[in-house]
C-alpha cells in the first residue's frame, strides 16, 4: 500500500510540475514571439510614418502589460498547484490508511510562544513551523522545531476541557511554578514507568483525573513509539511534546524525491494520527 501510495504521489508530483513548467514556458515564449513581432513591424513593414511612431509606444506598453500579468500570475499560480500537491498527497495517502485532513484555511492563530511558556513546553528561541490538521472533527496544531540536534515535535489540540494543569512526563520535564497564580506541585504515584506527576495545589480529584487519564494515555503513546513525552492539559488546551522527532523539509513542487521521501513523509503523519488516537481516546 505505501509503495502504492509513494508511486502514485511521485506521478502526480511529476504532472503538476510539469504542468507549471509547460505554462511558464509557453508564456514566456508568447512573451519573446510578441516582442518580435513588435520589432519585425517596426523595423521591416512599411508603413506610413504616423502609424510607425505608434508601433513603440503601443508595442511596448501590450509588452509591459503582458510582463505584468507573467509576473502577478505565475507566483499565484505556482502557490495554487503547491495548494494542490499537499491536498493530493492526503488524498492519495487515504489507501494507506491516513484519516487526517489538511487545514489549509489556517483561519485559527494562536499566540504560541505564550500558550507555551505557560505550559513550561516553550524552549528560549524555539523556530517553528506549523502543520495544521483536522482529526475526527477536531482542530489539531503540529509545531515541528530542529535546531541541529535539537528536534522535537509538539501536538497542540485546543478548546479540549480539563478543570487543571495536568503534567505528566518521563523524562523530568521542568513544569511551571505558578499557572493562572496558582502553584504547582509534584505528586508522587508508584509506576514501573518512572513518570513524573504534577497537577495544580488542590483537591485529591485532581489526582485522580491524573491517574486515570493522563497516565493511561502517555503509557499507551510509549507502546506506539519508545521515546521521551511532556503531556500537559491546561484549562483548554492539550499540549504533547514528542522529544527527538524529526519531520522532514516540507514537500515542494519544484523538488525532486525519492519514494523512500514520500514513504517517511507518510509514516511520520500515520505516527501523529495514533498518537492522536490515544489523546482524543480513540484507543479501543
Amino acid at each position: 500500500m505505501k509503495q502504492t501510495f509513494a508511486e502514485t504521489i511521485k506521478r502526480e508530483h511529476l504532472e503538476l510540475r510539469n504542468k507549471y513548467h509547460v505554462s511558464l514556458f509557453t508564456a514566456l515564449t508568447f512573451f519573446a514571439l510578441l516582442g518580435l513581432f513588435f520589432i519585425s513591424l517596426y523595423t521591416f513593414i512599411p508603413l506610413s510614418p504616423f502609424l510607425k511612431s505608434l508601433v513603440p509606444p503601443v508595442g511596448g506598453g501590450i509588452l509591459f502589460l503582458y510582463l505584468l500579468f507573467i509576473v502577478i500570475f505565475y507566483p499565484l499560480h505556482f502557490n495554487y498547484l503547491q495548494k494542490e500537491l499537499y491536498l493530493t498527497f492526503f488524498k492519495a495517502a487515504k489507501v494507506a490508511g491516513l484519516k487526517l485532513i489538511p487545514n489549509t484555511m489556517g483561519v485559527q492563530n494562536f499566540d504560541y510562544e505564550t500558550l507555551l511558556s505557560e505550559a513550561a513546553i516553550f524552549k528560549n528561541g524555539a523556530i517553528y513551523q506549523i502543520g495544521r490538521y483536522e482529526y475526527d472533527k477536531r482542530l489539531i496544531h503540529v509545531l515541528y522545531y530542529k535546531d541541529g540536534e535539537n528536534v522535537f515535535a509538539i501536538i497542540h489540540i485546543p478548546q479540549k476541557e480539563c478543570p487543571y494543569y495536568l503534567q505528566v512526563n518521563n523524562n523530568n520535564f521542568a513544569p511551571p511554578m505558578m499557572y493562572k497564580d496558582e502553584q504547582i506541585e509534584k505528586i508522587a504515584f508508584v509506576s514501573s514507568y518512572k513518570l513524573n506527576y504534577y497537577a495544580l495545589k488542590g483537591p485529591t480529584n485532581v489526582k485522580i483525573y491524573l491517574r486515570r487519564e493522563l497516565e493511561s494515555r502517555l503509557i499507551d503513546i510509549l507502546q506506539i513509539r519508545d521515546g521521551h513525552y511532556q503531556y500537559v492539559a491546561t484549562y483548554t488546551d492539550e499540549f504533547l511534546l514528542i522529544d527527538k522527532y524529526y519531520e522532514r523539509a516540507p514537500l515542494r513542487l519544484n523538488e525532486n524525491y525519492s519514494d523512500e521521501y514520500y514513504i517517511e513523509r507518510l509514516n511520520n503523519l500515520l505516527l501523529i494520527q495514533q498518537i492522536l488516537n490515544v489523546m482524543l481516546d480513540q484507543r479501543r
